[in-house]
């Protein structure tokens, strides 16, 4: 149920409430939909499938229906359907879909940390270069938890922490005790 509740989970559902009030709206009222309107519910179709089937790669699979959201290639809202466009009358004017742009920030902005993750793995770090990260991150927290009594560092352990702050209260912790002894 806790993953129901998940930021992924609320836009999904937010945009299908928008989607089947525009396409009862248009049904009822007779309004033609365009190939947009059509490939954003195929769009939201297989998201759904992706985050039943797969919930890790909701995220990605947002990602994949919000970009060309932005840029209304796709469409989930007929009625409310904000867009700004630049370019010439004449000629194709491309645009920015206010709705996908607000979703796309939102999520970017509470899911940084993912989309770090998701943008260090896309680019292919080498394995050696992911444990020099991890090392000097590691070494970060270490400096930074130097200071805590052994004490704090228990109490910090029973915290939910990122690996590398983990690894370093552990080393600290291990480093103490070794010094105890001696």
């Amino acid at each position: 149920m806790k993953n129901f509740l998940t930021l992924e989970w609320r836009i999904l559902a937010f945009l299908w409430g928008i989607a089947l009030l525009t396409y009862t709206a248009a049904l009822v009222l007779q309004y033609q939909l365009y190939l947009s309107d059509y490939l954003g519910l195929l769009g939201l179709i297989i998201v759904t499938l992706t985050a039943f089937l797969n919930p890790p790669k909701l995220l990605i699979a947002l990602l994949l229906l919000l970009l060309p959201g932005l840029f209304n290639l796709v469409s989930f809202a007929y009625f409310i359907n904000v867009v700004f466009q630049f370019g010439i009358s004449g000629l194709v004017a491309p645009g920015i879909q206010v709705l996908s742009l607000g979703l796309l920030i939102l999520l970017v902005s509470k899911r940084r940390h993912k989309m770090l993750r998701l943008y260090q793995s896309s680019l292919g770090r080498t394995p050696h270069e992911a444990t020099q990260q991890k090392q000097y991150q590691t070494q970060v927290f270490k400096a930074r938890f130097e200071h805590l009594s052994d004490q704090e560092i228990e109490r910090r352990l029973a915290t939910d922490l990122v690996p590398e702050a983990r690894a370093a209260l552990l080393a600290l912790q291990q480093e103490r005790q070794i010094a105890k002894r001696v």
